[in-house]
Parts: structure tokens; C-alpha cells; sequence
């Protein structure tokens, strides 16, 4: 019997997008750092359909970036490179044109910036999202920014994890649009995946320690609600 395949109508924008989830891992490289963006975009359209016009999805990276890779995988899961196209009118800005089709679509972008002391992230969310979080080294200082540009401990930003030589810090419940600027300063690498995730939170299967942008993202999800911090189902960024 030969397998069905789901057909939906495809327009520029449908209602019922939401960000599931966003996540940022970032660590210090010999001249600058390294980041990578993971994005889970879900599309309950009533009735299902596929948006496919431009900028699905944006983002917005710091001044001297320079994309190493993009990724993207549909519902069924499987990736395929993308390439991010820059905003004419927003500058550090890019779009990405994946379409996304009714369920969830994820995105890995890889980049380094070259930036010796600290960088500052001014991320914008594209659509309303359940919560972005910045994994870091202990070793570096994460100081978030209210919109008059001072620290003053009600961004929302909250950590969530704080040992074995990794931070995370984390907002929940956001809108689209602009949300608090934050700074990483000073230097330092997160250690070997498979010690950070699989060595005190298990059950987990022991992974390469190298892994790709998606499985990672899947991990730190796990390792999240093993923190209590939220009910998510298990996201799989295969």
C-alpha cells in the first residue's frame, strides 16, 4: 500500500503560529564566540495550512556575526540546509523563507561573532513564544538589560541551572516582537555534551560528543523539565 501524503493549501500567512520554544547556546572561541539559535515554530492553523511566504521566520544577530550554517526541519524531520537572507531594512537582520507547514518546524542557525570581551544580544521573536533560554559557561557573566539600558533585575530572566561549569537563564511567556537585551561577557566553554546532560540527569542515552544544533536543542529540553521548569511534551530535533 503505498504511503499517503498530507496536501495543504499554502498561503502567505496563516493564524495560530506560536514559538514552542527558543533556544541559544553560546561559549567563547580563541577571537570572539560561538553561538547557535535553535527555533521551534509550531503552525495550528484552523483549518491546517501551510504558510510559504517570505521571513517565515527572523532573526536579528549581533553587529560583526558571521553565519557558519542554518538549518531547518519540516514536521516529518528531516533537514535540510537553508539560506538566511539579509533584511534590507534592519540591519544584522535576516529572513529565512522555510515554509511551515501545519505541526512543528525547527531551525539551528550556527555563527560566530568577533568580539573580544562581551557580546550584547538584541533578539526579536517573530511570533509569541512559551520560552527562550541562553545556555552559557559558568565562567561567563550573563547581565540582562532593561529598555533604558540598566540592569535592574526585572527583565524576566531568571537562571535555571547552575552547576557543573553551565548556566542557563530563561524568560518565559513571550510576545512577539523585541524582548530584554542581554550581555555575555568573559570567556569560557561549555564541556563535553554527553558529561553535561547524560552524567547527572538520567535516564539518557550517551551520545557523541559532538552533537548537531537539533540534538542538543532535544536534550536541553529534557534537562529543562528535569528542572521543573516546564510541563513541554518531548520536542525530538532529530
Amino acid at each position: 500500500m503505498a504511503p499517503q501524503i498530507k496536501v495543504y493549501d499554502a498561503v502567505s500567512k496563516v493564524s495560530g503560529l506560536s514559538g514552542y520554544a527558543s533556544i541559544m547556546k553560546v561559549e567563547s572561541l580563541e577571537a570572539g564566540y560561538a553561538v547557535t539559535e535553535m527555533h521551534a515554530i509550531l503552525n495550528e492553523s484552523v483549518p491546517p495550512r501551510t504558510q510559504a511566504g517570505s521571513g517565515n521566520l527572523q532573526i536579528y544577530l549581533p553587529p560583526k556575526a558571521e553565519i557558519v550554517s542554518a538549518i531547518a526541519a519540516g514536521p516529518q524531520g528531516n533537514a535540510v540546509a537553508v539560506t538566511p537572507i539579509p533584511d534590507k531594512k534592519q540591519p544584522n537582520g535576516y529572513a529565512i523563507d522555510f515554509p511551515l507547514l501545519p505541526g512543528m518546524t525547527r531551525y539551528a542557525i550556527q555563527y560566530r561573532v568577533a568580539s573580544s570581551e562581551s557580546i550584547v544580544f538584541h533578539p526579536k521573536l517573530s511570533y509569541p513564544t512559551g520560552q527562550f533560554s541562553v545556555i552559557f559557561p559558568q565562567s561567563i557573566k550573563f547581565t540582562a538589560l532593561e529598555p533604558d539600558g540598566f540592569h535592574h533585575g526585572k527583565s524576566g530572566f531568571h537562571r535555571i541551572i547552575n552547576r557543573d561549569g553551565v548556566q542557563v537563564q530563561a524568560i518565559s511567556q513571550l510576545k512577539s516582537g523585541q524582548m530584554p537585551t542581554f550581555v555575555l561577557s568573559g570567556r569560557g566553554v561549555l564541556p563535553p555534551m554527553q558529561n553535561m546532560l547524560v552524567a547527572r540527569f538520567r535516564p539518557l542515552q550517551r551520545r557523541q560528543t559532538r552533537q548537531s544544533p537539533m540534538s542538543l536543542a532535544s536534550e536541553t529540553l529534557l534537562q529543562l523539565r528535569r528542572e521543573n521548569v516546564s510541563t513541554w511534551p518531548r520536542l525530538e530535533f532529530t
